[in-house]
């Protein structure tokens, strides 16, 4: 990070890859990151529950625009839930003791059985409901 002032007497910070924060009395706060050719903002309110909600600048259009939503609104224990859970194989054990209806697909046969999680379904499910069903398994 490269640090100057201007003839204005302003502070100008140059090579902020790894980022810089604006926290208010209140614990509000901005992070701001250099991205290659645009700025990427994160918005942390203080009682945000870890999550984030980056946007990044777009210096053709002078615009800020909502990141993707794999950067909007994620905690990360989330994720390592949801793939935890993706990772079970299921079987008839599993199904005689959790309901799994609308999260799972058979994709197999009459003479295989075979069964896929539907990943987008266990994404869509609150933290409580997603925690549960990871120990509800875990225990089977």
């Amino acid at each position: 990070m490269k640090i100057s002032v201007n003839e204005n007497g302003e502070m100008i910070l140059e090579e902020v890859y790894s980022g810089i924060g604006l926290r208010t009395e209140e614990g509000n706060m901005i992070g701001v990151c250099m991205r290659d050719d645009t700025l990427e903002i994160n918005v942390l309110p203080k009682d945000n529950n870890g999550i984030n909600n980056w946007w990044r600048v777009n210096m053709q259009s002078g615009t800020i625009e909502k990141m993707g939503e794999e950067f909007v609104n994620t905690k990360p224990y989330r994720e390592l839930y949801i793939d935890a859970i993706c990772g079970i194989d299921i079987g008839y054990d599993i199904l005689g003791f959790v309901d799994l209806k609308g999260l799972i697909k058979f994709t197999g046969n009459q003479h295989n059985e075979s069964w896929e999680w539907i990943r987008p379904e266990i994404e869509k499910m609150d933290d409580e409901k997603l925690i549960f069903l990871y120990h509800r398994l875990k225990n089977i």
